[in-house]
């Protein structure tokens, strides 16, 4: 694999959210980690935040994947336990 992944969570629970964050970051194939969701309160260095209440699986979260410009992504559609 040529290229790094970036990957797209949904905001969990703080700490459901956390511990996916530290997972997903012990690889070396993870470029960017963004969390999906309303009213985020997490300080995580080096993670984004997408601010939104609801995001379809449709046509919105495909607009937002070609804004990104990405080779790869990965969508985890809940918190990792």
């Amino acid at each position: 694999m040529n290229g790094k992944v970036t990957c797209f969570i949904p905001f969990g629970t703080k700490e459901e959210t956390e511990i996916t964050v530290s997972e997903l970051r012990k690889s070396a194939l993870v470029a960017t980690i963004y969390i999906i969701g309303g009213n985020v309160k997490l300080e995580t260095e080096g993670v984004k935040v997408l601010d939104t209440e609801s995001l379809s699986y449709g046509k919105q979260f495909m607009q937002l994947l070609r804004k990104q410009n990405l080779n790869m992504f990965l969508f985890i559609p809940k918190p990792v336990h």
